[in-house]
């Protein structure tokens, strides 16, 4: 329920100054971005720069994120709905 709750906060709210969700669920388990980087082995640079938007985890990482946060990637990540959604090239 709380997932449906974080995700659905920053559809609602989307835009550049809304809440990246990675940020939403750091603060929900209260985690310093330092905290964060640490359990990740990566730099407190790059968690401000997901949350900022000024870039997105790299698919390994983004799995890394939401098995650290118990979620599926695309709580992190609600851009990838429309990958989801759009139907596969069938090739021939």
């Amino acid at each position: 329920m709380i997932l449906c709750l974080l995700h659905s906060k920053y559809i609602a709210y989307g835009g550049p100054m809304a809440q990246h969700p990675i940020e939403i669920y750091r603060r929900a388990r209260g985690l310093s971005r330092s905290d964060l980087a640490t359990a990740l082995q990566i730099s407190h640079v790059t968690v401000w720069r997901w949350e900022k938007q000024e870039f997105k985890p790299d698919r390994e990482t983004l799995k890394r994120v939401a098995r650290f946060f118990g979620v599926a990637p695309i709580d992190l990540d609600p851009s990838l709905a429309e990958l989801m959604s759009t139907p596969a090239e069938v090739l021939p």
